[in-house]
Order: C-alpha cells, then sequence, then structure tokens
C-alpha cells in the first residue's frame, strides 16, 4: 500500500513537472521565421532557405501563392520571380515571362490560385531527380493534388514538369 502511495506520488510530481516545462516553452510562430518584410501594415513573407528538393519545390509553390495573392501585392513581383527562378531551362520556356502569374498557373495545370494555402505529403527523392507530392487547398474543401517533379543540375534542384495526381471532390 504504501510502496503503491509513493509510486503515484512520484508520477503526480512527473505530471507537474512536464506540464510546467510544456507550459513554459518558447513556441515559434511564422512570424519569427526569417522575413522578408518586417513592417507591420504588409503580410510578413516566409523564406525558406536550402537547396534540398523539399525546400526547393515547397518554395516554389509558397512562391506561386504568394504571386497571385492579392494580399501580398507588394511582393507580386518578386514572388512570381522566385517561382520562375525555380524553374529548370526547359520548364522557363513553358512559361511566358510577359505574364508569370498566368504561366505559372498553366505550368500547374491550374484554373485558380490556392486560397487555402499548400500541403506536403510526400517526396521520393534519388540522386538526380525528386518528386514533391503537395496538396493545393481551396476554400469549400476543394483540393487539388500535383506532384512537382525536379531535376538535379549542376547540384542545384529545379522544377521540371508537374503532373496532375488527383483533384477533390471528385467529379
Amino acid at each position: 500500500m504504501k510502496r503503491n502511495l509513493i509510486i503515484l506520488a512520484i508520477a503526480f510530481v512527473l505530471v507537474i513537472v512536464g506540464i510546467f516545462i510544456f507550459a513554459t516553452r518558447k513556441v515559434e510562430s511564422p512570424q519569427d521565421l526569417d522575413t522578408e518584410n518586417s513592417s507591420n501594415d504588409q503580410t510578413p513573407q516566409i523564406t525558406l532557405a536550402g537547396n534540398d528538393p523539399e525546400t526547393v519545390g515547397y518554395s516554389f509553390v509558397l512562391d506561386f501563392i504568394a504571386a497571385g495573392t492579392p494580399e501580398t501585392d507588394t511582393h507580386e513581383d518578386q514572388s512570381a520571380m522566385r517561382a520562375y527562378d525555380a524553374l529548370s531551362a526547359e520548364a522557363q520556356n513553358m512559361v511566358s515571362v510577359d505574364n508569370i502569374e498566368l504561366g505559372l498557373l498553366e505550368f500547374l495545370e491550374l484554373t485558380s490560385i490556392p486560397d487555402q494555402g499548400a500541403s506536403v505529403e510526400d517526396l521520393q527523392v534519388d540522386s538526380q531527380n525528386a518528386s514533391l507530392i503537395v496538396g493545393l487547398n481551396y476554400s469549400g474543401g476543394d483540393r487539388q493534388i500535383r506532384s512537382i517533379n525536379m531535376v538535379n543540375k549542376d547540384n542545384a534542384w529545379k522544377v521540371d514538369s508537374v503532373d496532375v495526381l488527383e483533384v477533390y471532390p471528385l467529379e
């Protein structure tokens, strides 16, 4: 009986310590991340750094969304150009520089910009090729899945093509 009481007391102390540690830790919000613009009157732009295929592919998608989102008008040209620069030379030939936003929309085989963001679903990589599966989310629960196919050229990952995988809701 006394042994059970001691075990229960130790468990109680561990739970209290765990709650204290969890409650007092610093949680980083997206605003705490590296941003290009620290002005209070504009939407911060999160900049992902790195040349791994997941970062390159997801940054491409985020820049595409930012280029066509009205709230980010001040960064529209920068976002569109970053998305364009993430493309391989072959893919850049498929996107019109005169209207990059429309060209990127067509490259991704979309009719509108996702208004509820994007999510990474899967990543498959070998030494020279990678496929990042992303979900593009829309209001009302619509969701489109794309495979962002990348190639490694001169030690730099570049978006080379996009495949349509699924559209939700299925028609």
